[in-house]
């Protein structure tokens, strides 16, 4: 089997550690030589055992685990990491990738039977923590919704304001207000939408007029208008999703009927393929339009 030695001291705890990077190794290969093991590499570290960054020696082991060795070696457990989480990851990308490790003192093997039973251990505690962090995001998400905060990238047309309180700490995080520099702009793309222009007219239209996009590009993208188009309901209603609440100042102003239109109407495809946009637009725009009342419009 392959093995790999990692050694690390604190820059200010090694003589109160009183064990040396040369003692670590040393003790280190006399238990590579005692289990018949070859020895393949080295890996070491100067600093904390907290910041990875400062560890180069640490990050080269890790990606070397299987291609570059099969078990690491090390003279204590808090070589690899000191806090419980760093340690829970650690072992859990050692069961993923079928490795192993061992250590001098504490007489750890996970090429053992108990061995493995602390890598299970291990890597059930890193998919409990990964699973709390996913419900604490999703706690989060639906708390910044019910103050209605708007989450994810700015939509095109809006803005997020950045406020700070008198501590330095930023406030009304997701609160959309209305970009008058892009507001005309949305309102231009869904008044051509309304006239039977397809997406990808539409952006050939912006081109033509020497409209810049948010990024100041020349070239609208097919995907950028139909986003817009297909959210119809967050500019015209103001609302994240079709059946949720008001919660922003609307930009597009629309009857009744041109309302029913966005809503009832088939999406256009998000396809970058010319012909596929050509062939969508068209057969959208031959679809007999429903009236309120359900019938078509002579």
């Amino acid at each position: 089997m392959r093995a790999a030695i990692y050694t690390r001291v604190s820059t200010t705890g090694q003589a109160q550690e009183g064990h040396s990077l040369e003692e670590q190794l040393r003790q280190c290969s006399q238990l590579i030589e005692m289990h018949g093991h070859d020895l393949v590499n080295h890996y070491s570290d100067v600093g904390s055992g907290s910041n990875f960054e400062q560890r180069p020696g640490y990050k080269e082991m890790m990606d070397g685990m299987r291609s570059d060795w099969d078990i690491i070696y090390v003279w204590k457990l808090d070589r690899l990491n000191r806090n419980l989480k760093n340690q829970v990851q650690f072992f859990d990308a050692i069961g993923k990738s079928d490795a192993y490790v061992a250590s001098v003192t504490e007489q750890v093997d996970t090429s053992s039977p108990y061995g493995r039973f602390i890598i299970n251990v291990m890597s059930s505690l890193a998919e409990m923590e990964r699973e709390q962090i996913s419900e604490r995001v999703q706690m989060g998400l639906g708390a910044a919704r019910s103050q209605g905060r708007y989450i994810g990238g700015c939509p095109y047309g809006y803005s997020i304001p950045v406020k700070f309180d008198s501590t330095g700490n930023r406030i009304d995080k997701g609160q959309l207000v209305v970009n008058e520099k892009e507001a005309p702009i949305v309102r231009m793309i869904f008044e051509k939408y309304l006239e039977g222009m397809g997406i990808g007219e539409i952006c050939n239209y912006l081109v033509e007029n020497g409209i810049r996009t948010r990024k100041d590009n020349v070239i609208w993208s097919y995907g950028t208008v139909s986003n817009i188009v297909n959210r119809w309901h967050l500019y015209v209603q103001g609302k994240e999703k079709p059946d949720g609440e008001s919660r922003w100042e609307p930009i597009v102003f629309l009857n009744d009927k041109e309302a029913f239109f966005l809503k009832n109407a088939a999406h256009p495809v998000e396809c970058t393929c010319p012909d596929c946009e050509l062939e969508k637009d068209e057969a959208y725009r031959d679809a007999p339009l429903q009236d309120a009342d359900g019938g078509e419009e002579e």
